[in-house]
């Protein structure tokens, strides 16, 4: 795991992100996903605590509370549109803070490269750390957005099983597809819920290629 850090680090890190207060946080969500694909969970439950028995999660609370809560908290629908599934929680967001998912949203549904899809991801991450203010929601808009470039990053040189074997992270689409769930997991639950987010859209994926 700590070379996964170590390595999207390496690959991503500058002062301009380092500028984003939740950029350790979009980092950690990419590492926590990378642990939970290199350890194969099978079910939501052994995802969840696998993260807490084989990722270094420490939990304030008892693991099998932890747990149920995760499990609780991964998105009903996470190959669904980042605003589509933040509907439920749309009043929690001003209109200028909400216009990041919809932008987001675009961006993954609607790019025509993966070089392209990396740029204007960090341009976006770029804008918000300008225009947003530093409020806790603001915090959960910038750190959506800051998970789903590490995000991105991650899964386009990843080289472990499973996921290279179906061959999906070529399919832009379905990288597209992969990162709006876990920026909807952060918003739901910090990188724990992104990372479990991303966990379960991989898991359809690879239920239905």
């Amino acid at each position: 795991m700590a070379s996964t850090a170590l390595m999207l680090a390496s690959i991503m890190g500058s002062q301009a992100y380092a500028q984003n207060p939740a950029d350790a946080s979009g980092l950690a969500t990419a590492t926590y996903l990378s642990c939970l694909l290199d350890h194969k969970a099978t079910t939501p439950r052994a995802a969840a605590r696998a993260l807490v028995e084989q990722c270094g999660y420490k939990p304030d609370q008892p693991v099998d509370e932890f747990v149920d809560q995760a499990v609780a908290q991964i998105p009903k629908d996470p190959l669904a549109p980042i605003t589509q599934q933040l509907a439920p929680l749309r009043d929690l967001y001003s209109d200028e803070q909400y216009a990041y998912f919809e932008q987001l949203d675009e961006i993954l549904a609607g790019s025509a490269s993966f070089d392209e899809m990396s740029n204007r991801l960090a341009g976006l991450e770029q804008q918000a750390l300008t225009e947003l203010g530093r409020s806790d929601r603001d915090l959960n808009v910038l750190g959506s957005i800051s998970a789903a470039r590490y995000t991105f990053e991650f899964i386009r040189t990843y080289q472990g099983t499973g996921v290279v074997a179906k061959g999906f992270w070529r399919d832009l689409r379905r990288v597209g597809e992969l990162v709006a769930a876990v920026a909807v997991g952060f918003a739901i639950a910090g990188p724990i819920g992104g990372a479990l987010a991303g966990w379960a859209a991989i898991a359809l994926m690879e239920t239905d290629p």
